[in-house]
């Protein structure tokens, strides 16, 4: 049974004037997935689809900007077999669990201008 959705779009152009401003590399952001190794050949892409993920994972599980959830509590993840995937952490990851979340679906899709995340929570 679906239990949350969550859709986000971000604009990539938007993502690339942040990661031009932040002193930090993108390799230090919160942003950062465990499976990154080297720079993306588009960081900006690549960010903002993952920027994308959190939020849509943020409103599948209803967190609302009161709840300051942590960004580092979502992290999208490699799969074995080169996919990827939603892994949560902290304080999200216990309610989810309260929530009863056993599967997270993610869909991720970007162009130059635009990048998506879909999740789809299942009990």
């Amino acid at each position: 049974m679906v239990v949350g959705l969550g859709i986000d779009v971000l604009d990539v152009p938007r993502m690339d004037e942040e990661l031009r401003r932040t002193p930090a590399s993108p390799s230090s952001s919160s942003l950062r997935g465990n499976h990154l190794l080297r720079q993306p050949a588009l960081p900006a892409q690549h960010y903002a689809v993952r920027f994308a993920a959190k939020e849509a994972v943020f409103k599948a599980l209803g967190v609302d900007a009161g709840a300051a959830p942590r960004w580092r509590d979502v992290e999208v993840v490699l799969t074995p077999g080169g996919g990827r995937e939603v892994a949560l952490h902290g304080t999200l990851k216990e309610l989810a669990e309260r929530r009863g979340v056993r599967r997270m679906h993610l869909s991720l899709s970007h162009t130059r201008a635009l990048a998506m995340a879909g999740v789809i929570l299942e009990s």
